[in-house]
């Protein structure tokens, strides 16, 4: 943890910028099909996506208040808070292929930064910390690309997320965070780096093994229960070595069921401090 502090803060400017308005919505589109697993169908998204919605009023307005249009950008601004209960203010840098999913109860503020390919969920604030209400300057967050903010997290003041960043649901960030990390708590601190779902990772079978500790261990709880875990080609039972991998199932002996009625199998002992059954 100590060292994952250490890494610097790098957060990438967004690249939405001159980027014509069709090409922005068409890519918010196509970034909703990619990351939101409700999405089947383009009808259903078109009717029924607040968040895409939400996005898409953002662009226009956003497009308006570059263009001089500020009354404009406001009055679309206002409608889109009354109606789908979000406050993204149209001056904010968003950057490409932006997803909000839900998006009830999102804020982003007059001079937020959000990067490229950012993931939020509903209740995402960006906001100021209260301790500056100067009109000059940058008084909220940048966030850096591939950004992923959990439901309810809060991100305040003029501080950087850096790129690939996990913030858990809940989570209060009032400190820069470092690239590549992941942070959660009340204030949100870093516990380890960024690790991709494993069915989103093309090498996701290495999270799936079992270290051979947790596989020793496995065997003394299968032996105090009598069950072996593997049948051989003769018929009879044998133990699986930690070099071999696991089956799908469990095998227990055939007499269990007589000595279970005499009471002479019982729960193995557990020493309460392994946390290796939490794995199951």
């Amino acid at each position: 943890m100590a060292s994952g502090m250490q890494k610097k803060a790098v957060a990438t400017p967004p690249t939405a910028e001159g980027v014509p308005l069709r090409t922005l919505m068409r890519e918010d589109l196509d970034a909703v099909f990619e990351r939101d697993p409700s999405a089947t169908s383009l009808r259903r998204v078109l009717l029924y996506s607040a968040g895409l919605r939400i996005v898409w009023g953002y662009r226009w307005q956003h497009w308006l208040w570059t263009h001089g249009h500020k009354f404009w950008a406001r009055h679309l601004h206002k409608r889109m808070r009354k109606r789908y209960a979000c406050d993204v203010h149209p001056a904010a840098r968003i950057g490409r292929r932006f997803v909000v999913d839900h998006g009830v109860g999102v804020v982003i503020g007059e001079t937020a930064v959000v990067g490229d390919d950012c993931l939020i969920y509903q209740g995402v604030t960006l906001g100021m910390t209260g301790k500056s209400f100067s009109r000059e300057g940058k008084r909220h967050p940048t966030l850096g690309q591939g950004v992923l903010a959990g439901a309810g997290a809060i991100v305040l003041g003029d501080i950087t997320v850096g790129d690939h960043v996990n913030i858990g649901a809940g989570a209060v960030v009032v400190k820069p965070v470092p690239a590549d990390s992941t942070v959660v708590g009340i204030a949100a601190h870093v516990i380890g780096d960024r690790v991709n779902c494993p069915a989103d990772d093309s090498n996701w079978g290495r999270y799936l093994q079992t270290p051979p500790d947790l596989e020793r261990r496995l065997d003394e709880v299968g032996r105090e229960f009598g069950v072996e875990r593997r049948l051989v080609a003769d018929g009879t039972l044998k133990p699986v070595s930690v070099d071999e991998p696991r089956p799908l199932r469990l095998v227990p002996p055939a007499d269990w069921q007589e000595k279970r009625a005499a009471g002479e199998t019982k729960l193995p002992e557990l020493d309460p401090t392994d946390d290796w059954y939490c794995c199951l």
